[in-house]
Formats: C-alpha cells, structure tokens, sequence
C-alpha cells in the first residue's frame, strides 16, 4: 500500500512543497527571535488568522520543520519541549502537571529555565548510535557556538516573552512558538538531523543492504512493547515490513498531507487519488469520470492512520440506469432515473438506515440503540455495511448482490414494526418497499427479479374484486402472490381498528415471521375476533376482503411471500378507497 501510494505521490510532489501548501499551523502565540538587537516579531495563529502573505508564511515553514514525529520521539527527554531543532523552541502556556512556561501565580516558572537547558543539552549531546545515520546523509555536526548562542539568549529573554505571553488572552493549553530568523535552508537541515534517526519505527529493527539503511516503517505500523502482537515470532525476520530511509521520509510527507486534506474547515476523512492525473494530486472526496484510483480511509487521532485502502481500476459513480419504480402506486412517490451511485446511497441511508448508514462506515463501536434504530436494525447494519460500502464507494456489486435480499426484507420488516405514523403509505417503510423491489430487479436477485412488475397490478385487480365486483362471484383469490396481498390489506385495516392514541404495529411481529400461510391466516382470525366490535359488518368491501383471505388455501402453504403481503400492507387501503362506485 505504501509503496502504490509512494508512486503516486513522487509523480505529483516536488520535495516538501506539496506537503507544505497543506500545512496548517496550529494555534498558538508565534514570536521571531534576531540575535542582532531588532525587536520580536509576534504572531497569533488561531481559526481567524488570515493564510496569506510572507510572515504567515515563513512562520507555518519553520513551524513545519520544527515539529516532532510524535510525542514519543522526543528531543526533551522529558517531554516539556515539544520542538526539534537549536532555532526553535515549543511549549505549553500552561498544561496542569505538565507546565512548563507559567506557574499558577502567573509569572515565568521556575522550572522553564531547567527545561531549556536539558533540551538544549540533548541536542548538542545526539546518541552515539545516530552518527552513522547522519553521516551517511552527510549531516555535518551540530554548530555548538550557535546552539549556545540560541539558548542564553532564549535564557535572557524568558521573562519577557512570560509577560508577553501574559498580555494575550489566549487559552491556558496553547502553544508558544520561539523560532529564530535564519534561513529555512538551516531548519531544513536541522530538521533531517531529528528525522533520520527517529524516522523508523524503532531502530533496532534496522538492517543494511548495499549501502541502503532499511527499518520499520513508523507510518501505519506500530510495533513496541505495547504491540507485541505484531512481531513475527515463528520465521527468521521479526518485523513485517521494513522501507528504505528516502521511503520513510517520503511516506512521512504523504501522510502528513493526507492529514491536512480539509474540505471547508472540515477534515476530510475518505477520498481518492487519480493515478492517472499529472501535477494534481488530490484526495477527492466523490468518485469522478471513470478513473483509476487509489482509495483510502483515514483514522484521525494521536497520529494519522490509513484504516481502508484499496486500488480501484476504472472506478465512476455513473451506473447503469436505476429505474425506482412506484410499485406499491403510492400517491406521493415520484418514478425516477438514478445514474449516480452517490445519489442511489442517499436514497439507501435514508430508506432502510434511517442516515445511520454513511455516517456509521467507518465507526468500530456498534452504534448506539435508538428508537428510530433499534438493535435489530444496528444487527443489520452490521451485517451489511461492507457490501454497502464496497458497492457505493468502491464500485464493487458482488457482496451486495449476495445480501440484499435478506437484509431489505428484514430492515423492512423491522420498519414496519416500529413505525408509529398512521399513514404508512407515507413513511420510510412504504418507500423502503419501492425501493427494495427496484434493486431486487436491478441487480437481478434470482427468483425475485420480477418481484415488482407481480405486484404492481394486484391493487387494481383487488379493487377490481373488492369494489367493482362486489356483486359477482370472482371473489376469490387467484394465486398466491394475489392472496398475501390481500392478507397484507387486511390485517392493516384490522390493525386501524385499534383505539389506542398511538399507533403500534408490534402486533405485526408474528405474521412477518411466520413460516406458512396457516400461521398467517390464524393470526389474521385473531386480530378478526380482536376488533370484533369495531368491524362494520354491513361493509361489502370488508367481507369481501376476509372472504378473500379466509376462503383461500395457498398452492404452496410453506412458502410465504412476504414481499405480497408488505406491499398489500403499506399500499394505499382497499377498505377506505375513496371514489364514486355506484353504477
């Protein structure tokens, strides 16, 4: 992945530039120190400073080759400057144990003079291990002079910048900056004589082959005491990747520019890569004309991880048409033409998920158990998640294909039951419905295909039986499809005969699970004698419906059809059709 990526990036980047045009500084106070007597320039960096102009400029530069790795690659071996070279020095204003510039009687504290002196030691004392390293790169040695210079007058300074830093009303957790004016051409290098050695994930695991040093890599590979797991323990190589020190500085400068990615403000946390396109590489957050791509996921925290990536060939977010059909006829659904898979997934997120889908791909915790989403559904989610996202954002249709049977059914069952709105034509179920039947045909789901175009026509030949026929003797069911159709039409008229304040269609439980017609039609006659009392029986629409569900004997009884029986439930009522039928 690294490598593939690595490519990619060397075909498009120039050195640090590109990382660099991404890089945000983070908040803080940032002052420029001159040795010659010229007075310090001050910046305050927050969400409203401007990113232009030369001085913003220069800051977010040095600031950029000042920075550690991590805070577990430090030059401060305890840990209280946060910065990487003799031209700068990072701290915290304050940071409860860890205060490091102003005490608690808001004055400089003691123990900043003992900080800096111990971090400028380390840099000016480097472990015997890293010459090789730095030698080989042809890192000359530290400038003591210099380095001696930078820390007294750092030193003589201290209590200034401390009432400096006071006359600001910034936050107590907040970065102060000191950075020294010489050229970016010396933080440069000065940054690779921290980097080389800290670049790898430890260096113990590092090897040498024609003249190449090869470690760990310290991106998206962890492996320490606290992951021992990820040592290899049964062959003759302990670690499961190693990459060249050019490789890991590169890597260093891609990530570091993936985590910058932003989309107004905002962190962008997926996207993909255009292998194809020249001086233009971009994280992009949609699928566009047909490209080969790298697609990836970010893991955003302590340091920035690459949690999904794979290399999509010829990837676009045109599909083929998607015709979502009104199958169910209902009143307000508008018949459309889908061709792009970003606006098919909306559709999907909002239908069967209730838009806990997208936001939820990416999410290792479960989530949470809601009214509106229940545990069924979360079990559900679980289940199907890849396959919807392999579909949506990697154009890949196979395991979708294999489960979207089962899971819209259930989802739709699951919404229905929980669903408290009378109208239920008019909910998310009903539409989750059309929705279900249009990709049963559209992905061609053996057996279930023409699903749709079978029970589109059954209100009209219902109502053909139950309205126009009410006189003739064609009460009766037809075939099967007709017959759960019908029962579905039923039970939701018999359910609309409760009195309660609020509608519950939990009742509904034991018929969307049953495993034959006769359990159906036995939890029908129950609900029959249950609203008794409040069934007209002067209504020929009504006996003739319980004629109809009641009379009929299923050609294959163990085989129910509950994609019949929810579209008679959630389509527009039968018993309550509002239209001048006298003849």
């Amino acid at each position: 992945m690294i490598y593939d990526l690595l490519d990619t990036y060397r075909q498009n980047g120039q050195g640090d530039s590109m990382v660099l045009d991404n890089y945000i500084p983070k908040e803080g106070l940032y002052f420029r120190l001159y040795n010659d007597g010229r007075d310090v320039d001050e910046l305050l960096i927050n969400k409203d400073t401007p990113a232009t102009g030369e001085f913003y400029k220069w800051f977010k530069t040095v600031d950029f080759y000042s920075r550690l790795v991590d805070m577990n690659k430090p030059v401060d071996p305890k840990k209280k400057i946060h910065s990487n070279n003799m031209y700068s020095v990072f701290f915290k204003k304050y940071g409860g144990k860890y205060d490091s510039f102003i005490s608690k009687e808001e004055e400089l504290s003691p123990k900043f003079k003992e900080n800096v002196i111990r971090y400028f030691d380390a840099l000016e004392n480097p472990k015997k291990e890293n010459e090789k390293l730095l030698s080989a790169y042809e890192i000359p040695d530290i400038d003591v002079e210099i380095l001696h210079r930078n820390r007294d007058y750092i030193l003589s300074i201290a209590d200034w910048i401390a009432d400096r830093v006071l006359s600001y009303d910034i936050k107590s957790d907040i970065y102060i900056k000191l950075f020294f004016d010489v050229d970016v051409s010396e933080y440069r290098r000065e940054s690779m004589r921290y980097l080389i050695p800290k670049i790898f994930n430890n260096n113990k695991h590092n090897i040498e082959a024609d003249g190449v040093v090869y470690g760990l890599s310290n991106n998206n590979m962890g492996l320490n005491e606290k992951k021992p797991y990820l040592e290899h323990k049964t062959t003759n190589y302990k670690v499961p990747f190693r990459i060249s020190i050019d490789n890991a500085l590169e890597s260093k400068n891609l990530f570091e520019w993936l985590e910058n990615q932003n989309d107004n403000g905002k962190s962008v946390l997926s996207g993909y890569i255009d292998i194809a396109a020249e001086d233009q590489f971009t994280l992009s957050k949609d699928i566009k004309d047909e490209m080969n791509s790298h697609y990836v996921h970010l893991e955003k925290g302590m340091e920035t991880k690459i949690d999904d990536y794979d290399f999509l060939p010829g990837i676009t977010d045109k599909i083929q048409p998607f015709r979502l059909e009104n199958y169910l006829r209902l009143e307000e659904f508008n018949t459309e033409i889908i061709t792009s898979r970003g606006k098919l997934e909306t559709k999907v997120d909002e239908w069967f998920y209730n838009k806990n889908l997208v936001k939820n791909y990416y999410i290792d915790k479960v989530p949470k158990v809601k009214p509106e989403f229940t545990a069924r559904q979360v079990d559900l989610f679980v289940i199907s998640k890849d396959a919807m996202l392999n579909f949506f954002r990697k154009c890949d249709s196979t395991s979708l294909c294999q489960c979207i049977d089962r899971i819209s059914l259930e989802t739709i069952k699951e919404l229905l039951i929980i669903n408290t709105y009378v109208f239920i034509e008019k909910s998310n179920a009903a539409k989750a419905m059309n929705l279900r039947l249009s990709m049963l045909k559209y992905f061609k789901i053996g057996g279930k295909e023409n699903m749709g175009d079978m029970i589109k026509p059954l209100s009209e030949i219902l109502k053909g039986k139950v309205i126009d026929g009410q006189l003739s003797e064609n009460q009766v069911c037809d075939d099967d499809m007709e017959f759960y159709f019908a029962a579905g039409q039923l039970t939701r008229y018999l359910i609309s005969l409760s009195e309660a304040q609020k509608m519950n269609y939990s009742i509904l439980d034991p018929i969307l699970n049953a495993k034959n017609a006769e359990k159906i039609k036995m939890e029908i006659l129950g609900l029959i004698k249950r609203y008794s009392h409040a069934i007209d029986e002067k209504s020929g629409r009504v006996n003739s419906l319980i004629s109809m569900v009641m009379g009929y004997v299923p050609e294959v009884p163990s085989v129910v059809i509950y994609d019949a029986f929810i579209a008679g439930f959630a389509s527009k009522n039968i018993i309550y059709y509002k239209e001048d039928v006298q003849k």
